[in-house]
């Protein structure tokens, strides 16, 4: 099911028309009390469990995270889902990656876009022309162990 739990995103991709982007780092984020509220309220009446998180970057805010993360651990029920993130924020915050692992990540979606550095560059990523080609495979393989499945967006053209 999916679910929704902040709007907007505070990146500014060049290629990205998104009307909601630029927002502000704590901006529209839903308390985690009411995010508990309605995975409890679909648990009790519908035994959902699985979720798809629809948020541009769910893991923008580490703090908010860390309080989702405890929060799941209060729930009478194992939690699991998906969502987007950006890879850079997790290497960037490799304290977080556990934390995926502890409120129920099961799959992620990251918006690579090139692992080419000119290419990167160009659509505002250098990041993932740097360190992407290194730190994925570590991150599926060594460090999530193969717990997180992983898919990629990339351009092509």
């Amino acid at each position: 099911m999916p679910i929704e739990l902040a709007r907007g995103c505070i990146f500014k991709c060049k290629f990205c028309n998104f009307q909601l982007t630029g927002k502000k780092k704590l901006d529209h984020l839903r308390d985690v009390s009411l995010i508990k509220e309605e995975l409890i309220y679909n648990y009790d009446n519908f035994k959902t469990t699985s979720y798809y998180v629809t948020d541009d970057t769910f893991n923008a805010d580490k703090d908010f995270v860390r309080a989702f993360t405890d929060m799941v651990k209060t729930l009478p029920f194992k939690l699991n889902y998906g969502a987007y993130l950006r890879a850079d924020l997790l290497h960037g915050n490799q304290d977080t990656l556990d934390m995926f692992l502890e409120n129920g990540l099961v799959s992620t979606y990251f918006g690579i876009e090139s692992i080419n550095l000119d290419s990167a560059k160009l659509f505002g990523k250098p990041w993932s022309g740097k360190h992407a080609r290194d730190f994925l495979p570590k991150l599926y393989h060594d460090l999530w162990q193969k717990k997180v499945n992983i898919t990629v967006g990339l351009i092509a053209g």
